[in-house]
């Protein structure tokens, strides 16, 4: 099948211009179930977690306001790191490069980052969204539409931060694969803006912080659902796929939240580390191992180090505890306050080097 055959959720609730999502629309099926029958068969490896989606639900008020405090908190901070990862990519590639944001927490990353490039450098970069999964890797056949429409033109992989690496490794597997399908070399450059796991190519930052848009799900990421990787309604030759959630757009911030990013760029300017590529590190196993032996968990994929996925396991999986380096850091209390919510223990952990770490609960493990 033709990509221009396959119905696509286009650009989700974002702006034409923005974004283009490579996802088959699967918006009309019913994907999603009970979250704690969901959690058992992926760890009992009857599922893998890309076949079904977690039920998201819309943010309590209370939750909002941790939200509305992140952006006021970090939303500076972000716009300096979008303008710092904006200008070592523009002095190494000017226009001739592809954003390829990973779907869906690379997707506001990669629209701000193309943003900025078009109002301080007047270029229009083309920006696609694509998915990637952990076990089955970057989806190569939008890899392959991107590389086909703009044969000539470096590929920047884009997400917001970066946890343990695991997606890193995905996507340098995945590239590396693709590269011998084409015969053609495709480098996974990857950029964030956030990298506590010394990962990426480029960063904004080493530092474990709090991207505002982590704390929400669709509703901050035009709407998108998780990618979804199932044989039974993904062919072959077609995109992953990903539901559009129309129903609640008078509660979609991800217009906004770009806006807002957006309203506090500062102009163009030369900074230190221009062109500055960071040699991958790998950082951060050690604490998983640790987190690992002190809490007796034999799988390393139950944790998850950073405040982004501590974020993500409080929203989408079952999570079992919450490490945090200091309860009374403000970069973490959207997380002290969504486990609350559900009922989840918090414990102050100040040997790691992240600022939080969600650990999803194991098999057999009671709340």
């Amino acid at each position: 099948m033709k990509a221009e055959q396959i119905k696509t959720v286009g650009s989700g609730s974002y702006k034409r211009a923005d974004v283009q999502f490579l996802l088959k629309d699967v918006s009309h099926l019913k994907l999603e179930g009970s979250l704690e029958d969901r959690e058992f068969r992926i760890q009992l490896k009857e599922e893998h977690y890309s076949e079904s989606l977690p039920t998201e639900k819309l943010p309590s008020s209370s939750y909002l306001e941790c939200y509305k405090k992140a952006l006021v908190l970090n939303g500076q901070l972000i716009a300096d790191l979008v303008q710092k990862v904006s200008i070592q990519l523009f002095s190494l590639f000017q226009n001739k490069m592809v954003f390829v944001s990973l779907a869906r927490a690379g997707t506001p990353a990669g629209i701000l980052l193309k943003r900025y490039v078009s109002i301080n450098m007047g270029e229009n970069i083309p920006h696609y969204s694509v998915s990637i999964i952990r076990g089955k890797g970057l989806d190569l056949n939008a890899l392959s539409y991107i590389k086909n429409k703009h044969k000539y033109k470096k590929l920047i992989f884009i997400d917001g931060w970066t946890g343990k690496g695991s997606i890193t490794r995905e996507l340098h597997k995945s590239c590396q694969l693709f590269s011998k399908q084409v015969n053609q070399y495709t480098e996974p450059f990857l950029a964030v803006l956030s990298d506590p796991a010394h990962t990426a190519t480029i960063c904004g930052t080493n530092e474990d912080i709090l991207l505002p848009h982590a704390c929400l799900n669709a509703t901050v990421s035009g709407l998108i659902s998780r990618t979804l990787h199932n044989q039974k309604w993904i062919r072959p030759d077609e995109f992953h796929g990903a539901k559009l959630y129309k129903e609640w757009t008078d509660f979609d911030y991800s217009n906004l939240y770009i806006d807002a990013i957006t309203s506090l760029f500062t102009p163009y300017k030369t900074i230190e580390g221009n062109s500055q590529l960071h040699p991958p590190l790998n950082l951060g196993r050690e604490d998983v191992t640790q987190i690992a032996k002190e809490f007796h968990i034999e799988d390393m994929h139950l944790i998850k180090p950073s405040i982004g996925e501590t974020t993500r396991v409080l929203l989408r999986r079952l999570p079992w505890k919450v490490l945090v380096k200091s309860k009374k850091d403000p970069q973490v209390q959207h997380i002290l306050e969504l486990a609350a919510e559900k009922q989840v223990e918090v414990f102050e952990y100040k040997q790691m080097t992240y600022r939080s770490c969600g650990i999803i609960r194991p098999l057999g493990e009671s709340r």
